[in-house]
């Protein structure tokens, strides 16, 4: 799957792009979300390359087979993301992410058969509490910071009781999956040097 972080611009259209800032990554500067996509569309993101919309990144994905694992970075992309994930039948291939359980909740409000994931810095959180707010079938821990080793904090009983609950775990921590057991409902980030080129 590819991650891809959604933001929207100021006519509401969802793009691509990491920060809510443009930057670091472009030769604008200000907020994604004061620009129209016209606007956005005349800045360069590098290498002459333009950001993208999400409808573009869609394509792209579906041309190199590639799933999709989209993590909201703006409440407004909601509509959107549940008109696309419909219209191009994207269930299967789909999982859409955040740090906002009350944005999770709203997608699955809008749409139930889309899937989502729960991002959380926490350690002490519960969890599977979190994921039941927000309607979340995937829960993502996200220790980078806590830990020069963060897998090491999936200790077994925090494992079990995300199992026993019903949920996946999805960890971009790096050497987490070998030392972890396997019968847990298990979803792996991966990434690419280079990621795919579309017409």
């Amino acid at each position: 799957m590819v991650e891809l972080d959604v933001h929207t611009s100021s006519d509401r259209v969802p793009v691509i792009i990491h920060d809510a800032n443009l930057s670091r990554t472009t030769n604008g500067t200000g907020e994604v979300s004061k620009y129209t996509l016209s606007e956005l569309k005349k800045l360069d993101a590098g290498e002459g390359q333009t950001i993208p919309t999400l409808a573009e990144a869609i394509a792209c994905c579906r041309e190199h087979e590639l799933g999709l694992y989209l993590e909201l970075k703006s409440s407004r992309a909601i509509p959107a993301i549940s008109e696309l994930v419909r219209q191009h039948n994207l269930y299967r291939q789909t999982i859409v992410t955040s740090f906002r359980p009350d944005w999770l909740a709203d997608v699955r409000a809008l749409d139930p058969d889309i899937v989502t994931r729960v991002l959380f810095s926490s350690v002490p959180i519960n969890p599977v509490a979190l994921a039941h707010a927000a309607g979340a079938q995937y829960v993502h821990p996200a220790w980078e910071q806590h830990a020069a080793e963060p897998h090491r904090l999936l200790t077994p009983e925090w494992i079990s009781r995300v199992q026993a609950a019903g949920l996946g775990l999805i960890a971009g921590m790096k050497s987490a999956r070998p030392r972890l057991p396997g019968s847990i409902n298990w979803g792996w980030m991966g990434s690419a040097a280079t990621p795919p080129t579309c017409s």
